[in-house]
């Protein structure tokens, strides 16, 4: 009988710790994958919305900085065409002031008569042609290019007035390959050799002071000289 009951206790001690056993494994399962589960949920979350704002940041902050930085360093005047000096014909008698954009119908552009005339080179846009007016008579249109003269020696015969100057001009000189052009220019007239305060206009060397050579640029329609 003592021998029957132990066997009973043993096998009874075996079946309650076969069911803690189940029951730990199942405990410890369910601990696992319960973190399991919200770590794969928060960690695919947290990544994707890291990576999305993220990316939609940089892209925002980067486009703009580039666009607005490169766009307003362009200077449109520092490549010009390429232009060169033009002397007054020998043949061109007291018509050697030339006037850009005076065309009308097939005649071609005019040349206004040094002394008596000078040429209103009208801005782009205005609708109307250049023009070649009396000396006395002042440009028109607002904005347009007051050609007095283009060569102190074929245009300022006045022996008071020897200077062909762009008053208040400067001459900008243009990157490799592309040509120069002025600053500031509105017009030319002949003044007195020490009263000019801008480009001292030219066509050839000789016509500069010592130590300046003449170099050509672009004006409007024109392709002029100044001493540099």
């Amino acid at each position: 009988m003592k021998t029957r009951y132990s066997i009973l206790s043993a096998l009874s001690l075996a079946a309650f710790a076969a069911t803690a056993f189940v029951g730990g494994c199942s405990s410890d399962d369910a601990a696992s994958t319960l973190p399991t589960t919200v770590k794969d949920a928060g960690t695919t979350k947290d990544a994707t919305a890291a990576t999305d704002s993220g990316s939609t940041t940089a892209d925002a902050g980067t486009t703009p900085v580039v666009d607005s930085g490169t766009t307003p360093t362009v200077d449109a005047g520092s490549c010009s065409n390429v232009s060169t000096l033009h002397p007054p014909s020998p043949d061109a008698g007291t018509a050697t002031i030339y006037c850009p954009f005076s065309s009308v119908g097939d005649a071609g552009n005019q040349r206004c008569q040094s002394g008596t005339q000078h040429c209103c080179e009208t801005p782009s846009g205005s609708g109307s042609p250049s023009s070649c007016e009396s000396a006395a008579t002042p440009c028109a249109i607002p904005r347009s290019v007051d050609w007095g003269c283009q060569d102190p020696v074929a245009d300022c015969k006045d022996g008071a007035k020897p200077v062909c100057c762009a008053a208040g001009a400067t001459i900008g000189l243009g990157a490799p390959g592309c040509g120069n052009f002025a600053r500031s220019m509105t017009g030319t007239a002949c003044v007195a050799a020490s009263a000019c305060t801008g480009i001292v206009m030219c066509t050839d060397d000789s016509e500069c002071p010592a130590g300046k050579t003449c170099i050509p640029f672009s004006k409007a329609g024109a392709q002029v000289g100044g001493c540099n």
